[in-house]
């Protein structure tokens, strides 16, 4: 049984995906046997929309890339902030640069971190016992 199928019958009939890309260097290159591993099949993300790793083409074997797949198959995509958003659309982005301009709809930054000052272990009031 695969685990979308485990997810779907407990009522996970629409699921929404968030994901945060935080560095473009890992890309989760792999050849296709090796996705195949997880219960999905290959064949069906072979494709330059999809997850094919367009500088693979007509290698023996073609690469997937599943960094390039979840920013196809999310229904949201972020960055660890504005800034580093905005430098993969101007030419940071390598080979990915022209997937994440089709999908600029849905990508967006969001700035990496938290407010010290709201979020202060030591003074929360709302944690049993505080902190430093």
């Amino acid at each position: 049984m695969l685990y979308w199928d485990m997810y779907y019958k407990q009522g996970l009939k629409n699921p929404r995906l968030v994901m945060t890309i935080h560095n473009m260097d890992h890309s989760g290159e792999c050849r296709g046997e090796e996705l195949e591993v997880t219960g999905l099949n290959a064949e069906d993300y072979m494709h330059e929309d999809k997850a094919l790793d367009e500088r693979t083409r007509g290698h023996n074997p073609e690469r997937l890339c599943l960094l390039k797949a979840g920013v196809v198959y999310s229904n949201v995509v972020t960055t660890v902030s504005p800034t580093y958003r905005r430098e993969t659309l101007e030419g940071h982005g390598g080979y990915m640069g022209k997937i994440l301009e089709q999908n600029e709809d849905k990508y967006t930054g969001i700035l990496n971190g938290i407010d010290a000052s709201v979020w202060d272990p030591e003074n929360d009031l709302l944690l049993p016992t505080t902190y430093s």
